[in-house]
């Protein structure tokens, strides 16, 4: 086991209920007008392991612990790294095998529906043949211990869940138990243990505290600031832009992640750790990992959002159930979008180092240089997607075709959108270091602030964009003006625009 030696986690204990999927257990900084954080609703009981019980095989009052047979190791906390990184509990087998579980304390889930509980595990058997298992079970009161994973051999890291179902006014258990046979090295390892729940009556969503407006302190600005023509690589010739056709507006605006067609930008996240997609209240799945941009989007024209993702080492687009193709590589961006307004979204690249911008079946252009950010975007309205760029060193956007006008500055991420509902894209930055949202012709406003990735998106289903921050170090989901949720974690990507 010294391979799982090196790393550390936190604890967390908050009780509530509303289904969750995930939370992390860091602190985060105050911003100048900081987001109040409530206790997340849902989450009935939460571990994580903090490093204070390194080497505990038994937490007196918390959680019961027994093992029998002689044994190398028992359930023990301990820190490590691959394939479950952090603080977790392990168990390894001695030369006569034995087995060892561990219960939770009492969990109350009186005022919840449905109950949910998820797992991390993995398992390392080097026995053979490979005897030992690991299994879970949950007990409510007045039933027997069921029974809801089991597994023998080695098991690769995996998030396991389980929906018990209505257990209205009763409590919950849950145990873990591992039997390892004959082999020093038989190994089971679990982490991130987690019980949520939905409640019986729905309750109001606070809120926020008004947020005063300020005016932007626009970063100084050069009275010209052209773009720079950049030669061509020699493998890639550009070639005419082509005009598009435009087509009737589409019902839902095609920058909206709409993953079940019900005219709403959907919460979701991507864990690049595990190749996990969960989407709230529609699905979860696993598609892509480590190394890979996700790129999801409307690629066959139903209305609704498909999964999707751009691996650079090989230039691979897998769109799940959909297409895969090779379009692009190392050192390109996915920028991908309905840019011949035919109500699809086309596979697109844009490569800084030469400013090339090529759209599958559509066209190649040159717009930008080395340092421009890309915002490509429906501008001139919500059928065709345009190109972009924005020289952060100036505050310029570029639009191509569109205007050139100066707005924001180096320190300041890019969150254009439609935030009055008229059907097209205003430029907009989220000021980090302040929480500033400054939209041209729009508003300005303070949310959110360092630790936070701004994700505007039409959370309501109005046809306007809402201001919103993902916190990734709790797993707070903030819309200003229309909810606050918790789903996710530190280290998830928030794949809602």
């Amino acid at each position: 086991m010294t391979g799982m030696i090196g790393m550390n986690k936190h604890i967390s204990f908050i009780f509530g209920c509303s289904l969750i999927f995930s939370i992390g257990s860091t602190a985060f900084a105050a911003t100048p007008t900081p987001i109040p954080t409530p206790t997340p609703e849902g989450l009935l009981f939460s571990e994580s392991f903090s490093p204070s019980f390194i080497g505990q095989t038994d937490r007196s009052g918390y959680w019961s612990s027994w093992a029998t047979g002689t044994s190398y190791y028992i359930w023990e906390v301990t820190t490590g790294g691959p394939p479950i990184t952090g603080n977790k509990v392990f168990e390894g087998a001695g030369d006569t095998g034995w087995e060892g579980t561990w219960t939770t304390e009492t969990i109350d889930i009186s005022s919840c529906g449905d109950v949910e509980i998820s797992i991390d595990v993995f398992g390392q058997i080097v026995s053979s043949p490979p005897d030992s298992y690991v299994e879970f079970f949950y007990q409510t009161d007045g039933g027997s211990p069921r029974q809801w994973f089991y597994h023998t051999g080695s098991i690769g890291a995996s998030f396991v869940t389980q929906t018990i179902g209505a257990v209205r006014g009763e409590s919950l258990w849950v145990t873990f138990k591992a039997v390892t046979q004959f082999a020093t090295g038989d190994t089971y390892v679990f982490d991130n243990i987690q019980v949520s729940g939905v409640l019986l009556t729905p309750t109001t969503t606070p809120t926020p505290s008004p947020i005063p407006t300020a005016t932007i302190t626009p970063s100084p600005i050069p009275t010209t600031s052209p773009i720079p023509t950049v030669s061509p690589t020699p493998s890639l010739t550009p070639s005419p832009s082509s005009s598009p056709t435009p087509t009737p507006s589409p019902a839902v605006p095609p920058w909206i992640y709409d993953y079940n067609g019900d005219g709403t930008s959907d919460i979701a996240i991507f864990r690049r750790s595990s190749g996990l997609w969960a989407v709230r209240d529609v699905t979860r799945a696993y598609f892509g990992g480590t190394g890979d941009d996700t790129v999801p989007g409307d690629y066959d024209g139903d209305g609704t959002t498909e999964i999707g993702i751009f691996r650079p080492s090989s230039g691979l687009w897998a769109i799940r159930s959909v297409t895969r193709a090779y379009f692009g590589g190392v050192g390109d961006i996915p920028e991908s979008g309905d840019y011949d307004g035919d109500g699809t979204r086309d596979i697109a690249i844009f490569r800084e180092t030469s400013g090339l911008w090529a759209i599958q079946g559509v066209t190649r252009v040159y717009f930008g240089s080395t340092g421009d950010r890309p915002v490509p975007g429906y501008y001139i309205g919500n059928t065709v997607k345009g190109i972009g760029i924005f020289r952060a060193g100036s505050g310029l956007w570029a639009l191509r075709g569109v205007s050139r006008i100066y707005f924001g500055g180096s320190a300041d991420d890019t969150v254009s959108g439609d935030y009055d509902g008229d059907g097209t894209w205003e430029v907009g930055i989220f000021r980090e270091t302040s929480g500033l949202w400054a939209i041209r012709g729009v508003t300005r406003s303070y949310f959110g602030g360092s630790t936070d990735d701004p994700v505007p998106a039409d959370y309501s289903g109005s046809g306007i964009d809402s201001i919103g921050i993902f916190r990734f170090r709790s797993g707070l989901w903030a819309a200003r003006g229309l909810t606050r949720i918790y789903y996710g974690t530190s280290g998830d990507i928030p794949v809602t625009r």
